[in-house]
């Protein structure tokens, strides 16, 4: 029984990981003004990760901010996108 929880701690705090990973590419990605980690994969990883360790009720609580994490940086990343677009270059 022991074992299965240890799957699931390692899931939550994956997810934790995972969502400061991709926060910290997202600051890297506007310091230095490039768009090369744009791809959702990694907050998917995160976000599918903090859905496994909401299974178990001891985990549940970094399983939340894993998911909050990956799904903060998803809809900043849409937010940006949407309002740079707004930007008229031409007078």
């Amino acid at each position: 029984m022991k074992i299965t929880y240890k799957y699931f701690y390692t899931a939550s705090y994956l997810s934790i990981i995972v969502g400061l990973i991709s926060l910290l590419l997202l600051n890297i990605n506007l310091l230095f003004q490039t768009m090369f980690s744009i791809n959702f994969s990694l907050q998917g990883l995160g976000i599918l990760l903090g859905i496994i360790g909401l299974f178990n009720s001891h985990s549940r609580t970094p399983g939340v901010w894993g998911i909050v994490l990956n799904i903060f940086s998803v809809i900043f990343i849409i937010v940006v996108t949407f309002i740079s677009l707004t930007i008229n270059y031409q007078p």
